[in-house]
């Protein structure tokens, strides 16, 4: 519950357990908590500021029942802003020493427009002296916003420094006041400084990333001068050029066009000796340099690989002679925004990228948020490079707008232009959270099928006409298929199909591959996309991370493996991983790589040299060592314990935990910046808390008791499980591997029952193996034994087949019969009597490829069961 300043109080603030005062102090609390909840209600219902979680945004463009209040017009909406300022002064005057209150203030009258006035109310706070960090941040950073707009980029640095400096959280209600603040300070150095902030590249390997398509290196560096610089067809002060005189100002070398011992040309020409769209060619020697291509793209990719050729400690260059070009057209990733993000995607060759960096109208306001936005669509804008702004919270985030006002129409209309002035495009996402529809959209249109596509198609070429260079990538909420068919209203193919009918050709369509979190993908589910959506799609690449889907910085990752020759070039309009930045930049350089270069791919080379370029040499070795420490613990899905535990040795696991963080502890020393890229310290958490419990183990009998009696009771119903003949019954908890899984907690496959299983995945990840013993008594046995496994299929049409061996010898491979995921069925196979031991390991195995660890393909056992065979 919020109280009258705009806090969060907890009811339970007011409990005590002191015996003979409980009820009264009770009785206090709820009066107390009703009183701040009158108070509260004016602010709340009249709260007209930054973002889209306010009663303003909310009653004038969302405005139906149910969904925070009736609609008001501009008029009612400037009679909310009154109310609520109004209140806030007096409420400010009354608490004058109330810091989170004068925050609120000071913001409302900045969001007016009314720096002037907000100003002093912020300062007077920041002067008090005891103010909770989160609140000081939040401070700090508006009061460095008034700097801002009064001209002082000196005390707007001032301030943001000091937030920087704060200790404890500084994030408060959505607002991540110090990563913006260290955001805003690299912005604020000016375009071409923040376009080197990364310092990029950070090895001294001197070699062109990603792997150029033709490459001859000398092996002797050479001493660079002062440079002589011509430019043909390429304006000197074009954004290519400074990027390459920038960093070559960190040797302390001029770079002038009149005088230099060493001769650097660059030649924008349709006489190019590459004629591949983006390519270049480049030559390097001990006297100089010649850059030549066809388009600026090309340019721009000769003075990257110029530049990663440079040892900028010992300020020499590598000789050498490139001729290259990228593979695949559109290159990129989704992501948020960093303030390195230019930089990065730049020194990796990417050309397409999405970011969610200011993504409601109002957030544009805030005047260090737009002078980030600004620049970031400037740096990509003046190298060619296409940014997809995320508009996301205003398209897809709760409350909805209903499509059917006008009134929402222009306003996406108006968003679209304010990102489209500045020289970027739109990602307009649909994905997760379009149902339920508005209620007014429901009642006019019926479905989304009947109004997304034509709605979206109108925005575009609004915007289009406009903006001529303006594109659009939508995500519909059917983003997968043909397989996993989401829980929606609507018909997909109904949906899909509207996409070819209704959306406008130019507009991209995201696709994740036949499942959410889909890895590998065929030519025959590519083509059902594109033939049913009318375009090829735009990949949006999900869990990529191979632990658990996370990314612990120096992982290999196969992509071709996962697409078949031909997918990158050919069938596809770009390719764009999930990146989330900047956590998954080393993996998402390999990609990169492997987007650039398909056939010259070399996954182990590619992230060593990823590694290197982002934090430099030496690094990579130190955390490779301990990778496969770290990673041993993937099999225990996110630190959930399984029956493993029991079979663990507890001295072991300690050490691997001791590896894995003494590696990061020097990673950490090596270079700080790791911190901000790969999961390792949340894989870390994980081992400790599965190393704990090896120490220890749960009863899992106890915990899934009523479970395993319900798989026991199926089976005795099902099989027949007797034990005075010797039946052995297996529950889900008495398998090592795989993971425990409820049938009845996942609707994704529409199974028809609730049964708790052993769920085993694709043959790629570390879910597909399961064992149990078992004891032959007596022994020798009288003959083989029979093996009844009940089991579910999953939801693709192929089925999923297995491999069972016991003691190592395999008696079974291939499609035990299972059904696609809608009910279970059992499974009968025969244990070969002559591989039989006293003491004998069942191993079960899926076969079938699969790279997703959260998806198909996979089967799941409900028990298992072992007869010895009639004789």
């Amino acid at each position: 519950m919020r109280g009258p300043a705009g806090v969060w109080y907890n009811p339970r603030m007011f409990n005590t357990h002191e015996k003979g005062v409980k009820m009264r102090v009770l009785r206090v609390g709820a009066a107390l908590l009703a009183a701040y909840a009158a108070a509260a209600d004016v602010l709340d219902d009249n709260r007209v500021t930054y973002g889209n979680d306010n009663a303003g945004y909310r009653r004038l463009h969302v405005g139906y029942p149910g969904a925070g209040g009736t609609r008001v017009d501009a008029a009612g909406y400037e009679q909310m802003r009154a109310v609520y300022l109004q209140e806030l002064a007096a409420r400010t005057a009354a608490r004058p020493t109330d810091a989170a209150l004068a925050l609120e203030y000071g913001e409302a009258l900045m969001f007016k427009g009314d720096f002037v006035a907000a100003e002093p109310i912020l300062v007077r706070a920041l002067a008090q002296a005891k103010v909770p960090a989160p609140v000081l941040a939040g401070l700090l950073y508006r009061a460095a916003e008034c700097r801002l707009v009064a001209g002082d980029k000196a005390a707007c640095r001032a301030q943001l420094e000091r937030l920087v400096a704060l200790k404890g959280v500084t994030h408060w209600r959505k607002r991540e006041w110090a990563k913006w603040a260290r955001d805003a300070l690299v912005v604020l150095q000016g375009d071409d400084a923040a376009m080197d902030a990364q310092g990029l590249p950070q090895t001294r390997t001197a070699r062109a990333y990603p792997e150029p398509q033709q490459a001859r290196y000398g092996e002797k560096m050479v001493p660079l001068a002062p440079v002589r610089l011509t430019c043909r067809g390429i304006a000197e002060g074009d954004a290519r050029i400074r990027l390459l005189k920038r960093r070559l100002g960190r040797l302390g070398l001029g770079v002038s066009t009149r005088t230099g011992a060493y001769a650097l040309e660059i030649a924008c020409t349709n006489v190019a000796r590459v004629a591949q769209r983006e390519g270049y060619a480049l030559s390097v020697d001990a006297t100089g340099a010649r850059i030549e291509a066809r388009d600026a793209q090309g340019v721009l990719w000769g003075v990257v690989s110029l530049l990663q050729l440079v040892d900028y400690e010992a300020k020499t260059i590598r000789p050498a002679e490139i001729v290259d070009w990228p593979d695949t057209a559109a290159r990129g990733y989704i992501g948020e925004y960093w303030a390195g993000c230019a930089e990065y995607t730049v020194f990796q060759k990417m050309n397409s990228v999405v970011l969610r960096i200011l993504p409601t109208q109002e957030e544009c306001a805030s005047p260090l948020n737009l002078l980030q936005l600004e620049t970031t669509c400037r740096q990509f804008g003046e190298l060619g490079l296409t940014l997809y702004c995320d508009i996301g919270d205003v398209t897809r985030e709760p409350p909805h707008l209903p499509f059917c006002w006008p009134e929402t129409m222009d306003y996406i209309v108006a968003l679209s232009k304010r990102y489209a002035a500045l020289g970027a495009s739109v990602y307009f996402p649909h994905d997760d959270l379009r149902y339920p529809l508005p209620p007014p959209d429901l009642e006019a249109y019926g479905t989304g099928s009947a109004i997304d596509a034509d709605f979206v198609t109108r925005v575009y070429r609004a915007v289009k006409q406009d903006y001529p260079a303006f594109k659009m990538v939508y995500c519909p909420p059917y983003y997968y298929g043909p397989y996993s068919a989401p829980k929606y209203p609507d018909d997909r193919d109904t949906y899909l199909k509207s996409l070819a009918e209704k959306l406008d050709p130019a507009i991209g369509v995201y696709w994740t591959g036949p499942h959410v979190k889909s890895r590998d993908k065929s030519p025959d589910q590519v083509a059902w996309f594109a033939g049913i959506t009318g375009r090829k799609p735009f990949i949006f690449q999900n869990a990529t991370g191979p632990h658990n889907l996370l990314s612990y910085i120096v992982d290999e990752t196969d992509w071709n493996d996962w697409h078949y020759p031909g997918f990158f070039v050919n069938d596809i309009a770009a390719f764009h991983k999930n990146a989330h930045t900047p956590r998954e930049c080393p993996q998402t350089a390999t990609l990169a790589d492997c987007l650039w270069n398909i056939a010259g791919y070399d996954k182990a080379r590619s992230i060593r040299r990823g590694v290197a370029q982002l934090l430099g040499d030496g690094l990579f070795d130190v955390l490779n060592s301990a990778l496969p420490a770290l990673a041993y613990f993937d099999k225990y899905r996110r630190g959930a314990l399984t029956a493993e535990i029991f079979h663990e040795n507890p001295d072991d696991l300690d050490r691997k935990v001791a590896a894995a963080e003494a590696a990061w502890r020097r990673a950490m020393e090596i270079n700080p910046v790791v911190a901000q890229y790969g999961m390792w310290p949340v894989g870390l958490k994980w081992a400790k808390g599965v190393a704990r419990a090896a120490r220890n183990p749960p009863d899992l009998l106890s915990r899934y008791r009523a479970q395993t009696a319900a798989c026991r009771a199926l089976a005795e119903a099902e099989v027949g499980v007797d034990s005075s003949r010797g039946d052995l019954f297996y529950a889900p908890t008495d398998f090592r591997g795989g993971g425990l899984f409820n049938t009845s907690t996942n609707g994704a496959f529409h199974c028809t029952e609730s049964r708790f299983t052993c769920c085993l995945r694709g043959a790629q990840t570390d879910f597909a193996v399961c064992t149990f013993p078992f004891e032959c008594d007596p022994f020798p046995p009288a003959g083989a034994y029979e093996l009844f496994l009940c089991g579910l299929d999953d939801e693709l049409p192929s089925k999923t087949e297995l491999r069972l061996a016991v003691n190592g010898t395999v008696f079974f491979e291939g499609d035990p019969g299972f059904v696609n995921s809608r009910s279970f069925k059992v499974a009968r196979f025969t244990v070969p009597f002559a591989a039989l031991k006293r003491y004998n390991e069942i191993k079960i195995e899926v076969v079938s490829k699969g790279y997703n660890p959260f998806g198909a393909p996979w089967v799941m056992i409900n028990y298992a069961v072992l007869k010895k065979a009639a004789q």
